[in-house]
């Protein structure tokens, strides 16, 4: 780490007092609080973003709102069914404010659809870092304890925390989640889509034309038979992926633009081939399907 990475992250961390969105360096200043973000993946990041050993501190959007209004009226709630889980959805909408902030984000993954790094400031001068992801609980911030943040941390970057995210009281934390949910806010959504494996299957979620939306598409998405789906023999040292469909009964194939454009039910399953020269083409739209090689799995060749 070098002390260049350090001066520029503090210069982004200005006392302005307008509420503002820095495209440019990843940041956003709003009623007094800045965050920074960062894409933790990305090759070329600052080598501060890290998040080894952070932990949950609370949820936040839709799910934060929910277990706010259970413990209010814990004693009208009989059952799951007298919630209205429909708004969840509403929180895909920070992956696409993220994806416009973070064009290098990836999204999916088990349990997961977006992890990014932020470093906060706050109005009151607290400075530290922390995570905003969707994983297994819905919408999340994570944070480190300062003895831990001293393991992950060099100690340059270490020197400039002043203070954890779990210390906050419960009225700061309140105010901390809502400026970061409003910040977002004012960052234009850009579309996205990723696929997530969770306890009941894969589930493609996203936001199309500044819509949410998400489909289940069981555990029937990896739980293939290559035999309904390929003619000849496939090389099991070299299995090729498409990145497409395949509907069960009549074999038609479709990439995954026009499964989300044309909203085709599920279920479908994913297409493995012998080689490039097998490479099918989507049947709405004529274009070839997207390749890529995936290592063998035993359990894919099984036999009805």
């Amino acid at each position: 780490m070098t002390m260049a990475e350090i001066r520029k992250l503090l210069k982004l961390l200005d006392e302005t007092t307008e509420d503002r969105v820095d495209f440019k360096n990843r940041v956003i200043h709003f009623q007094g609080y800045t965050f920074v973000f960062r894409d933790w993946e990305l090759k070329t990041r600052e080598s501060y973003a890290r998040v080894k050993y952070s932990s949950k501190v609370t949820s936040a959007g839709f799910w934060r709102t929910i277990l706010k209004y259970s413990m209010e009226h814990l004693q009208e709630i009989k059952n799951i069914n007298d919630l209205n889980l429909e708004d969840s959805e509403y929180d895909l909408c920070y992956g696409a404010s993220l994806k416009t902030l973070l064009p290098t984000l990836k999204f999916g993954g088990d349990e997961s659809l977006f992890d990014v790094w932020m470093f906060v400031k706050t109005p009151e001068g607290y400075m530290f870092p922390a995570t905003f992801y969707y994983g297994p609980t819905g919408t999340s911030i994570g944070g480190w304890l300062l003895y831990r943040a001293k393991k992950v941390f060099p100690p340059e970057f270490f020197s400039i925390i002043n203070f954890s995210p779990f210390d906050l009281s419960h009225d700061k934390l309140d105010a901390f989640v809502e400026a970061l949910e409003l910040s977002l806010k004012m960052v234009p959504m850009t579309d996205f889509y990723g696929v997530s494996r969770g306890d009941h299957g894969y589930t493609i979620l996203g936001v199309k034309n500044g819509e949410p939306y998400l489909t289940d598409l069981g555990w029937v998405y990896d739980e293939i038979r290559v035999d309904k789906q390929s003619s000849g023999s496939i090389d099991l040292n070299k299995r090729y992926y498409v990145e497409g469909y395949v509907e069960e009964q009549n074999y038609a194939t479709w990439c995954v633009d026009c499964i989300l454009e044309q909203e085709i039910e599920v279920p479908h399953y994913p297409i493995f081939i012998d080689g490039y020269k097998d490479r099918p083409v989507c049947e709405i739209c004529d274009k070839k399907l997207k390749m890529k090689i995936v290592k063998y799995n035993s359990e894919l060749n099984e036999g009805d």
